[in-house]
């Protein structure tokens, strides 16, 4: 029968332990590399949420909150019919599931950050996909405040003002407001924003700015112990 180790004596350290991680370290992960694939993993999972919605509601067609324009990565941009019918909005939905290429992209640049030669080379390429997630972000302002040119001339003059109104305020808002009606006025709430995708995208883009910065600190840390032992060297040997 094997012995069990007496009431507090300290267990002998597994000795694979230390090989794993010095397999790890070798095939480049370090903790800004995780960090890095953490940072990707959220950009993958933002692109699977909504990225910006337009919802209205308008008793009694739509007694609940209906979404009428709404853009994300698995369905692309929905438009709801009755915007292109009955206001005849130049804004085609677009059924392409756009989360392909961030998962694409992001499968490349995690081989690209765990191949890196360097840890120089490791936080450039983090730190530069940190900053692209701007990219669609500037785009959505753009969509939005491009909104009202989508309305045609035709279109009633409570949609124009609607659309004006969203365009005013791309982060998010919501107004009241009343269409002309059989009988009464239509009275309705619109509301509009950008969804959950774009606070996983700020969380990924700090996460591989942090990883970057770690990985940049290891390379000088690791270029200062050079030019240290260089130094050493110079100063010890012998004079030829």
């Amino acid at each position: 029968m094997g012995s069990t180790p007496a009431f507090g004596a300290v267990a002998p350290a597994d000795p694979e332990a230390p090989r794993a991680r010095h397999l790890l370290a070798a095939a480049g992960m370090t903790p800004g590399v995780w960090l890095g694939i953490a940072g990707f993993a959220l950009i993958v999972a933002a692109s699977l949420l909504p990225w910006y919605t337009i919802s209205a509601q308008v008793p009694p067609a739509y007694p609940q909150m209906t979404t009428i324009i709404q853009f994300d990565g698995i369905s692309g941009l929905y438009v709801h019919p009755d915007l292109r019918t009955g206001l005849g909005l130049g804004v085609p939905s677009v059924g392409f599931p756009i989360a392909v290429i961030f998962v694409i992209s992001a499968l490349f640049k995690i081989r690209k950050i765990i191949r890196s030669s360097t840890r120089k080379m490791r936080a450039a390429t983090l730190a530069r996909s940190s900053i692209m997630i701007a990219i669609p972000l500037v785009a959505t302002f753009i969509a939005i405040s491009m909104l009202p040119s989508f309305l045609p001339a035709s279109a009633p003059t409570q949609a124009h003002a609607l659309a004006r109104a969203v365009s005013a305020q791309p982060l998010g808002g919501s107004t009241s407001f009343e269409f002309p009606g059989v009988g009464t006025p239509l009275q309705g709430t619109l509301q509009w924003g950008f969804g959950p995708a774009l606070w996983v995208m700020i969380g990924a883009a700090v996460l591989m700015n942090l990883a970057s910065k770690l990985e940049m600190r290891a390379y000088r840390k690791a270029a200062h112990a050079l030019e240290m032992e260089q130094a050493e060297r110079l100063e010890t040997a012998p004079p030829r």
